[in-house]
């Protein structure tokens, strides 16, 4: 199986879409190996709640509060989203799969890819995703798009 992640954005936010790709040809989502991975997934799913500096040059058009989604990537708090939502933020709530919240930092953002890294302030027990190649992606995979409730 290949797990990949590829941040799309959707209004007012990111959507991690999942991309499944199953090379002993089975197709059915829903079985127990995939329900086992659609899980831990979910795991490294967190909402953002951000709020922008007044006078931020993106205020105007990107508002001053924005909400959206972002995956860990490590098992430090480190959190991977599309940079529009966090770039000139004054704060970054993040929730968890369980509920559970931190702040977090702003720690980059990325110009060539529009990504953008930020780090909780508290342990979320966040798994993170690991990261796959879409090269090896073919027409006709499994698509799953999953989001941290509602954006």
């Amino acid at each position: 199986m290949i797990l990949h992640f590829y941040p799309v954005m959707k209004w007012s936010g990111l959507i991690i879409t999942i991309l499944f790709s199953c090379l002993s040809g089975s197709t059915n989502i829903l079985n127990s190996a995939y329900a086992n991975t659609l899980d831990a997934v979910t795991r490294a799913i967190v909402r953002l709640d951000v709020k922008i500096k007044p006078k931020a040059r993106t205020a105007e058009t990107l508002g001053l509060e924005r909400t959206g989604n972002g995956v860990a990537i490590d098992e430090n708090g480190l959190i991977m989203t599309i940079g529009y939502l966090i770039m000139e933020s004054s704060h970054i709530r993040i929730t968890a799969f369980d509920g559970s919240t931190s702040v977090a930092d702003f720690l980059a953002y990325d110009h060539q890819t529009g990504l953008g890294l930020l780090r909780t302030r508290q342990d979320l027990g966040l798994k993170p995703l690991k990261l796959g190649d879409s090269r090896s992606l073919r027409r006709g995979v499994d698509l799953v798009i999953l989001s941290a409730g509602k954006s």
